[in-house]
């Protein structure tokens, strides 16, 4: 059985994007909560329940690894550092875009909250930068 090119890639990025979602969804399972600056993540299942969950999750990608491998479908390529520097390309043109002068369109802004906000989101934009520049080719 065979499969033309485009179906080929088009079956690769569905079955790639279900592999990211099912590891993903492994790794916060397995980590269990995690507090971060602006976040808490929880998940509320019980640990029987999980354990269901990261056994089911086991199950699909082995059920994926044997279709990709009766298909003749290989590994890709992900180069990381791509992926880093596009995040951090995203969050610098974010920080940017929340500086007092974006925030005033959402209603008038305390001088004081201002004063506060750019130099802060001014220098974490420069960091997300600088961090992007260790992954240009």
């Amino acid at each position: 059985m065979s499969l033309n090119p485009n179906q080929q890639n088009y079956l690769y990025a569905s079955l790639l994007s279900f592999e990211k979602a099912l590891r993903l969804a492994d790794q916060l399972l397995a980590q269990g909560d995690e507090r971060g600056i602006l976040y808490y993540q929880k998940s509320n299942l019980e640990p029987d329940l999980r354990q269901s969950a990261r056994q089911k999750i086991s199950l699909a990608l082995e059920e994926l690894a044997s279709l990709a491998n009766q298909l003749g479908l290989e590994p890709r390529e992900e180069n990381s550092d791509q992926m880093i520097m596009a995040q951090m390309s995203a969050s610098w043109a974010d920080l940017v875009d929340s500086q007092s002068g974006r925030l005033k369109g959402y209603g008038q802004l305390d001088v004081q909250a201002a004063a506060l906000i750019d130099p802060a989101v001014n220098r974490l934009a420069r960091l997300a930068a600088e961090l992007g520049e260790f992954f240009t080719l």
